[in-house]
């Protein structure tokens, strides 16, 4: 049986072999890192799009309200509304490539931000397959007809990668707290004038989970048995204060799982941020940062949710 929605992107759905892209408003992709190509062939059912939340959109004009139509012109582009937006291009795109989906709505975690359900249902899905692809609620894929398997080529993820994802975008406290962050978050310590709250404590930027590429591996499952109990204690005294306090178990993979982990090259892979932070219109948004990302293949609408019912109209219109 064919599957209608790969057929009817089957048009424009861009081919592995093919090393130049040009997409309709002349940016151009190559397609390996250099001339090393590692995926060559399609992964299909070997790569899961995954969905995490702890909300649950089944009420009012939500996608998975199965009592009424959904009123596509009048989605919400905050709280479950953002929830059931991120369902529809996540899914739209993993159906476009022939990738499996999940939605999983998540338990919360006594005493922790609800974040930290990540590292616990990454380690419960993984064994079924090669490669989670996992975005958060304000991200969406720009070019929807771009393979996954092109863009591991393009950002140098090994056959022995465990995780690829983008660096934070800079940050800076000018005497008040950036957008979207509540102050009783954040330490006092952070509120000197023009202090950046994207590093870590050895002033290395953080990773974003914000869209993160989990590959099958012995050693990934190591990662996230440690990063999961992190905040015990046990193994790394110091963590528990990322139970609550911003930005989480991010934060908390950046201060100890990167720097314990990290024997070999290409272990952890840094996604440019031009190709998965941002978008466009995020200068005007981001008053604290000296970045200007477009979200070239992710847009993270991290500071700004009101955009993302016009951006997921006109990706897969």
């Amino acid at each position: 049986m064919h599957d209608p929605v790969r057929e009817l992107f089957s048009s424009i759905r861009l081919d592995l072999k093919e090393q130049s892209y040009h997409d309709p408003e002349g940016k151009h992709f190559t397609g390996g890192k250099g001339s090393n190509s590692v995926w060559t062939e399609p992964l299909g059912k070997k790569v899961v799009v995954l969905d995490i939340d702890t909300r649950v959109p089944t009420s009012g004009n939500q996608n998975l309200n199965i009592e009424k139509k959904i009123d596509w012109n009048h989605f919400k582009s905050g709280g479950i509304g953002l929830t059931s937006h991120a369902i529809t291009s996540h899914y739209l795109y993993a159906m476009i490539h022939g990738y499996d989906y999940k939605y999983i709505q998540a338990a919360k975690i006594p005493g922790h931000y609800d974040t930290w359900i990540r590292p616990h249902l990454f380690k419960r899905v993984l064994p079924g397959y090669q490669f989670i692809v996992h975005m958060d609620a304000d991200a969406m894929v720009t070019h929807p007809e771009i393979p996954i398997e092109r863009m591991f080529n393009r950002w140098g993820v090994a056959e022995h990668t465990s995780f690829a994802m983008p660096h934070k975008t800079e940050e800076l406290v000018n005497g008040t707290f950036p957008y979207l962050i509540p102050s009783a978050l954040i330490s006092a310590n952070y509120l000197f004038i023009g202090k950046s709250i994207s590093t870590d404590s050895r002033g290395v930027p953080v990773f974003d989970v914000g869209f993160v590429i989990v590959q099958n591996n012995d050693l990934t499952f190591e990662m996230l048995e440690a990063w999961a109990n992190c905040t015990t204690e046990v193994r790394y005294p110091g963590c528990g204060q990322w139970k609550e306090k911003w930005s989480h178990e991010q934060r908390a993979f950046s201060e100890y799982i990167r720097y314990d982990f990290n024997d070999t090259p290409e272990t952890f892979v840094a996604i440019p941020r031009e190709d998965a932070m941002g978008y466009p219109g995020f200068s005007e948004d981001a008053e604290r940062s000296n970045d200007d990302c477009k979200g070239n293949f992710i847009r993270h609408y991290m500071l700004g949710e009101g955009r993302v019912h016009t951006a997921s109209s006109e990706i897969y219109a």
